[in-house]
C-alpha cells in the first residue's frame, strides 16, 4: 500500500493560468455580445 506517485507537469502553473484567464475574458466578451443580440431581438418582438 501507499500513496501513487505523483507526476510531474511540464506545464508552467502561472503560464496555464495566464492563458485559462484569457480564455476565460474572450469567452465573457462572446456571452455579452450573445445576450445584447438576444435582448435586442426580444425587443424587436415586443417582449
Amino acid at each position: 500500500m501507499g500513496v501513487a506517485p505523483v507526476e510531474e507537469d511540464d506545464e508552467n502553473f502561472e503560464e496555464r493560468m495566464t492563458e485559462i484567464h484569457k480564455e476565460l475574458l474572450t469567452l465573457q466578451a462572446e456571452a455579452n455580445q450573445l445576450m445584447d443580440t438576444i435582448s435586442a431581438n426580444f425587443e424587436e418582438l415586443g417582449i
